[in-house]
């Protein structure tokens, strides 16, 4: 994989912004890969609340005063119950190297100490897959599209016989519907494509409501 050659660092004196619609509230990520994961959170049904570098922790560490800022943390729905982890977020460029291991392995123990909760290191091989990313992205925006307008139950009268993408841009144009209703039906997953595929009007989509 060839993705970490496709990070871009954002630094300091370039302000990049991620407006989470499910929280609320503007975070700043710092790299591309961050981004990439803040928008796979507001996307996952399981994830009841994130926040990015929500706040520092000061650590004693073999007499040394450390100041450590996870790159996440969140709530998330698992089958043992809810569940907060603490994230960082490390290409395998950077993961893999033995000094930032044995760092990541010290603040790990003094979570698992203070908090009783690790760190977990996640990193494109947890996460990252080029196409689903691309489609995220494509269809962020429309997570927030207001649908209490519409009576969605006559809508859907209309979508049994939807198959794919393009059944369904074509079906909602003659309704008169707005441009957006089509795809945030797909970003509020109203109906459901397979994010890790190509897109395209032949993407097979599947009608589930209700």
């Amino acid at each position: 994989m060839v993705f970490p050659k496709q990070i871009r660092f954002f630094g300091k004196k370039k302000a990049t912004y991620f407006n989470s619609i499910q929280m609320r509230k503007t975070f700043r990520p710092e790299s591309s890969f961050e981004t990439s994961f803040m928008l796979q959170q507001e996307f996952d049904d399981d994830v009841l609340a994130w926040a990015g570098q929500p706040q520092s922790f000061v650590f004693n560490i073999k007499g040394k005063l450390t100041r450590y800022t996870p790159d996440i943390i969140r709530r998330r729905k698992t089958p043992e119950g809810e569940k907060i982890e603490i994230i960082e977020l490390k290409p395998n460029i950077f993961a893999n190297n033995e000094s930032v291991y044995t760092k990541h392995q010290l603040l790990s123990e003094q979570f698992l100490d203070r908090y009783n909760r690790p760190l977990t290191v996640h990193t494109e091989d947890d996460f990252y897959k080029p196409i689903k990313a691309e489609n995220l992205a494509r269809f962020y925006q429309y997570r927030a599209y207001d649908f209490s307008r519409y009576d969605l139950d006559l809508a859907f009268t209309h979508l049994t016989d939807v198959k794919c993408v393009g059944d369904l841009y074509e079906m909602c144009s003659r309704f008169k519907a707005s441009p957006a209703f089509a795809p945030a039906l797909i970003a509020q997953k109203k109906v459901h494509i397979d994010f890790e595929q190509p897109f395209s009007l032949d993407l097979p989509l599947e009608v589930k409501y209700g």
